[in-house]
């Protein structure tokens, strides 16, 4: 054999080790990836909160069948159900949502020193029209708009015993008509 000879073959052996490592460098890596991937889904985010939705509105108005209604001179009376896995403190926004006709929600209240048991409670709760939903709703009778239907909404987000957030639960009220 010829020294040319044997250096061609001491170059096709080193490129076919090099291939062979980057192959392995891709399958370690891939299986890298796959594990980071793995545990960051696996990672859940702090979720104690659980909510029956819609919460039951059980204000009425005769003339309108029994059908959840209020006027708008009195309170807006719901029942719902608000459970939690444990204790924990909360991040509360209520807002107030036209339905129909629709329209923009009003934020009517935002605050951080909510705190819900460990385990479900059944609240009633008196929610009294805030004053810019009764400017809504008097613009709304003025158009000729008798029963406008509304829905109160609220966001809940935990706060983890490392003082992070969790992830926000939803809840609201079935629609309800405001009348005169």
């Amino acid at each position: 054999m010829t020294d040319g000879h044997e250096s061609r073959k001491v170059t096709r052996q080193a490129k076919v080790s090099l291939l062979v490592l980057v192959c392995l460098s891709v399958a370690l890596m891939s299986v890298a990836v796959v594990i980071v991937w793995a545990e960051l889904r696996e990672s859940p985010t702090y979720d104690p909160l659980h909510y029956t939705v819609p919460q039951t509105v059980t204000s009425r108005v005769e003339s309108l069948g029994g059908a959840p209604a209020t006027r708008i001179t009195d309170t807006v009376d719901v029942t719902g159900e608000k459970c939690a896995d444990e204790a924990t403190p909360v991040l509360s926004t209520v807002a107030w949502k036209p339905v129909e006709p629709r329209g923009g929600s009003i934020v009517t209240s935002e605050s951080n020193g909510a705190f819900r048991e460990e385990g479900c409670v059944v609240s009633q709760y008196e929610n009294e029209i805030p004053p810019a939903v009764v400017d809504a709703v008097t613009a709304q009778h003025a158009r000729g708009v008798d029963a406008p239907l509304w829905q109160i909404q609220g966001v809940e987000t935990p706060i983890s015993p490392e003082g992070t957030e969790g992830s926000p639960e939803v809840w609201t009220t079935e629609p309800f008509a405001i009348v005169p």
